[in-house]
C-alpha cells in the first residue's frame, strides 16, 4: 500500500499593496509529513482557527491554538509538528510587505522581531481579527483592509494583558 502525501492549501481571501490575508489548511485526503524545517518569508500573523500544533524555534517550544498568534518575520527558522496523521488545523493568516511593517514599528516603538514568536491572543487581537475576517467577508474596501491589518499588527506590541479573553460568543456580541 502506497501512503498519498498530503498538500497543504492556500486559499487567497483578500490582497492590497501592503497586505495579503490567506487562509491555510492541509489535504483532508491524505497523510501529512511534517518537514525538517520551513522559513518564512514575510512578516504575518497567524490566528489559529481551529486545531493545534506545536511549534519549535531552536531549543524553544509553543503548543499553538486559538489562544495564540503565531508571530513570524523573514529569515525566522521553525518547525511544525501536529499531533495526527491527517491534521485539521486552519489558520488565517495577514502577510505585510516590509515597508508597510516598517512604517508602524516606527509610529509605535516597537521591533517585531523582539517579540515572542507566539503571543497570546488578547481581546484586542481577536476583536481586530473578527472585524477584518468580517471586512473580506463582505468584500470591504482596501484602504479599510490596510487599517486593521495595520491595528492588528500594532496591538502586538501593546503591553497590556486581558484580566480574562472573551469567549467566541461573547466576541461576535
Amino acid at each position: 500500500r502506497i501512503a498519498r502525501r498530503a498538500k497543504n492549501y492556500f486559499k487567497e481571501l483578500s490582497q492590497t499593496h501592503s497586505v495579503n490575508v490567506t487562509r491555510f489548511y492541509h489535504s483532508q485526503s491524505a497523510t501529512h509529513e511534517d518537514p525538517e524545517e520551513e522559513c518564512t518569508h514575510r512578516y504575518s500573523l497567524n490566528f489559529i482557527e481551529q486545531g493545534n500544533f506545536k511549534i519549535h524555534i531552536g531549543k524553544k517550544s509553543w503548543l499553538i491554538d486559538e489562544r495564540n498568534v503565531f508571530v513570524a518575520h523573514p529569515a525566522l527558522v521553525f518547525r511544525c509538528r501536529h499531533f495526527e496523521e491527517i491534521p485539521k488545523d486552519v489558520c488565517f493568516s495577514i502577510g505585510f510587505k516590509e515597508n508597510f511593517v516598517d512604517d508602524i514599528q516606527n509610529t509605535e516603538g516597537f521591533d517585531i522581531k523582539q517579540k515572542a514568536p507566539v503571543v497570546f491572543r488578547t481581546n484586542r487581537l481577536s476583536y481586530l481579527q473578527l472585524q477584518l475576517s468580517r471586512l473580506i467577508k463582505n468584500s470591504g474596501d482596501r484602504m479599510a483592509l490596510e487599517i486593521l491589518a495595520g491595528e492588528l499588527f500594532a496591538a502586538i506590541g501593546d503591553k497590556k494583558k486581558n484580566h480574562r479573553a472573551y469567549k467566541t460568543k461573547q466576541m461576535n456580541w
